[in-house]
């Protein structure tokens, strides 16, 4: 037996026996005692046979069940009122540590005891109680509450709404809406995906610049894009370029004129709402981790006339990049300036190739990590994410790479409330200069460019235009930004009709970038046309500001069995500083030294500085009807002060 001992003394002999037998389902304990007197050793001698006799008797007449438990496993699945299971379903014995959470088919399985409570709960969903009874399987059918039936959408300046009680034109975008095709870039991802909002790129490469136009161009001198503001704080296009799309919930697209009444004139061409994450409140720690690769290639060019080939005026040109020559005939024809001499001259067949600077082109290469962990109750929240994307174009040896990191956490005390974000980017890239696209695409179409591809400037097929291949190497800019943004939110309910909110953010930018050329001398002089190029080298950096503050009032009132009334009140400020300054010089002495210091002659350098202020207060008065009709009546003033130089 797992435990017997014997106690002595001079006066009393305890003799304790314990027998512990345990089963799956069964636990049994028996104790007996014994109490004799002894004075001497003889007397126990004596006595053996009696008291054997007696501590069997005791042992079979105190023998005692001090407990009696039935335990077995329990499985079942839990779905939702159309039969689809659901994943992340709290299911725990009631009043106890014990639990755990459905797979992503809905199936658990827990050990309880017969006669025990299981509680099942999920966020907008009825929480359920279940006995333990007979049976082994219990399969659990959850219905919605009626709150989680009514969506609410996040509108300016932070208010929730109802989405049957917002009077002006929106439209939402969920997360796993943006997140569909995993693209990395989180205004590309909202393309295609709102009515009458166009994505409009400028430039190209790895990192092009893009525009939100959404209410279409107002203005042909100001700007036309759309106002961004990502959780409550009015930001810009730059910082949601460079947001992970993975952190997003939600997008809500203010069509309307409302924007400009809640954030001023800047909202005048619409407003794009971006709310992240705030965590999983589900008590629970849960970890996602996601890894994408993307593979980008040319779809197509744009067509080309096919009955003309390199020349001038009907005329064949091999030092021209026109396509206005002779028709073709397919006939060997001189292509190109003579490499690497002057004497060796290419010959080529004067035909149309179709596609003919396709082969300029890599195959474009996105890869993109990134990881999350979120956990919280009805209390509080935290989440913390980071994603990596690594890209190459392209165009050859174009490369950039993007560190985000993103921290938010909440949590309630009473009737004080208080969260906080921070998110830091960081961008590195190293692209060619120039339009590379817009100069291949005055070839004719009967060079083959694949012929001129040393890298040598020399080695080109017009006079007039520098080598693409040359300036993937010899004419480049570098990049290098860091961007860092903090809110905090504040909010103290006065009543249950009555809240208030202070809202403070900061938003930082600092940037460093440089652009080279080397140089390039022409020993080959044609046409009296000297293609030589002077090295030259440039030094940027740049520094962005912003401070931003609400305070807001709202008020909620059911003025009587059929009127509603939300309100609010606000004061902004926003102050916003910004510097550039430029260095830059020509004739470098040591080639491949790309350092202002390295430069013979130097430019005048240039510096710029811009300090906004603004203050603002605002206004809104929203009256329901029994649910159905709605009255919105909203106001705002904007006092600025800029100065710059």
């Amino acid at each position: 037996f797992p435990y017997t001992t014997l106690f002595r003394s001079n006066y009393r002999d305890f003799l304790f026996a314990c027998f512990y037998l345990k089963f799956k389902h069964i636990s049994c304990l028996f104790i007996q005692f014994l109490l004799c007197k002894s004075n001497s050793k003889k007397t126990i001698k004596t006595n053996m046979k009696t008291k054997t006799s007696v501590i069997l008797t005791l042992f079979l007449a105190l023998a005692v069940q001090l407990s009696f438990a039935q335990e077995k496993e329990i499985t079942g699945t839990v779905s939702d009122q159309d039969g689809v299971p659901l994943v992340g379903v709290n299911i725990f014995e009631k009043d106890t540590s014990n639990g755990t959470q459905s797979d992503f088919d809905g199936n658990y399985k827990l050990d309880i005891e017969t006669g025990k409570t299981i509680v099942f709960s999920s966020i907008g969903y009825k929480t359920i109680e279940q006995t333990v009874g007979d049976t082994n399987s219990i399969n659990i059918t959850m219905e919605e509450e009626a709150s989680a039936l009514e969506e609410v959408v996040i509108t300016a300046l932070g208010v929730k709404r109802k989405q049957e009680d917002i009077t002006y034109a929106n439209e939402v975008v969920k997360g796993d809406q943006v997140n569909q095709a995993a693209n990395s870039n989180a205004i590309q991802a909202l393309a295609g995906k709102v009515s009458g909002l166009q994505i409009n790129t400028t430039g190209s490469g790895v990192n092009p610049n893009k525009s939100i136009i959404l209410r279409g161009f107002s203005s042909i001198s100001g700007g036309n894009s759309a106002l961004v503001v990502i959780d409550d704080v009015i930001s810009t296009t730059t910082t949601l370029n460079n947001i992970d799309p993975n952190s997003i919930e939600s997008v809500n697209v203010l069509k309307g004129p409302v924007g400009a009444a809640l954030y001023g004139s800047r909202a005048g061409n619409g407003v794009i709402i971006v709310t992240t994450k705030k965590g999983n409140k589900g008590g629970k720690l849960i970890v996602d981790l996601k890894s994408t690769l993307s593979l980008e290639t040319i779809l197509f060019l744009p067509q080309r006339q096919d009955r003309f080939g390199q020349g001038w005026e009907g005329d064949l040109d091999w030092t021209d990049q026109g396509a206005w020559g002779p028709e073709f005939d397919g006939s060997n024809q001189v292509v190109g300036i003579p490499y690497p001499t002057a004497s060796d001259w290419r010959f080529a067949r004067y035909e149309h190739i179709e596609d003919h600077i396709k082969p300029f082109f890599d195959t474009g290469i996105e890869k993109q990590q990134s990881i999350s962990l979120s956990a919280g109750n009805s209390e509080g929240y935290g989440n913390f994410s980071y994603n990596f994307v690594e890209t190459e174009g392209l165009i050859p040896g174009d490369r950039r790479t993007r560190n985000f990191f993103n921290f938010s956490a909440g949590k309630t005390l009473g009737k004080f409330s208080i969260k906080g974000i921070a998110r830091y980017t960081t961008t590195k890239s190293n692209l060619v200069t120039g339009n590379t696209y817009a100069n291949l695409s005055q070839t004719p179409t009967n060079i083959d460019v694949t012929q001129f591809s040393s890298g040598d400037n020399t080695d080109n097929w017009t006079l007039y235009a520098r080598s693409p291949y040359w300036n993937l190497i010899n004419s480049r800019s570098i990049g290098d930004n860091a961007r860092f943004e903090g809110n905090l939110d504040l909010g103290y309910n006065i009543n249950d009709n009555i809240n208030v909110i202070l809202r403070s953010s900061v938003n930082t930018t600092r940037g460093e970038g440089s652009a080279y050329n080397n140089d390039f001398v022409d020993t080959n002089i044609y046409q009296f046309t000297d293609r030589s190029i002077v090295s030259s080298y440039s030094s940027t950096r740049s520094g962005f500001q912003q401070l931003y503050t609400d305070l807001l009032t709202n008020l909620n009132y059911d003025l009587s069995e059929n009127i509603s009334f939300n309100g609010l009140v606000g004061y902004n400020m926003t102050a916003t500083k910004s510097n550039s300054g430029t260095i830059s010089g020509t004739e470098l002495t040591i080639p491949g030294l790309y350092h202002i210091g390295n430069a013979a002659e130097l430019n005048d350098p240039t510096e710029t500085r811009s300090v906004l202020r603004g203050q603002s207060i605002f206004a809104s008065a929203e009256f329901g009807y029994k649910n159905y009709l709605t009255l919105l009546v909203t106001g705002r003033n904007d006092w600025f002060s800029q100065l710059s130089k």
